[in-house]
């Protein structure tokens, strides 16, 4: 639909790509391979910007008005959102602060 109308695709997130059991540290593909997704980046010219896990921390702290990045900086999820918006900053032209 976007190609359609001529507006721009950044590129495709996947959302809940997988669960990191905290208790074990196993990781699960729970919605089914990724393979998938890739392959549809692959047809369609697309970069897969993120890879965000599912995790219960995510919703409870967006619920509460914070953040990953600000709810755990540092933190694994966190970095995840960091890459992501570093990548589309990149492909929009903008610079991290203290980066020329």
């Amino acid at each position: 639909m976007f190609r359609k109308v001529n507006i721009p695709i950044l590129g495709l997130v996947q959302n809940m790509s997988l669960f990191a059991c905290p208790h074990c540290g196993s990781k699960t593909e729970v919605f089914g391979s990724t393979s998938g997704v890739h392959q549809l980046c692959a047809d369609h010219s697309l970069d897969l910007l993120a890879d965000i896990p599912l995790h219960a921390a995510i919703g409870d702290d967006a619920s509460a008005g914070r953040p990953t990045v600000v709810a755990e900086p540092g933190g694994e999820r966190a970095e995840v959102f960091l890459n992501m918006a570093r990548t589309i900053g990149e492909k929009i032209g903008l610079s991290e602060p203290g980066r020329s």
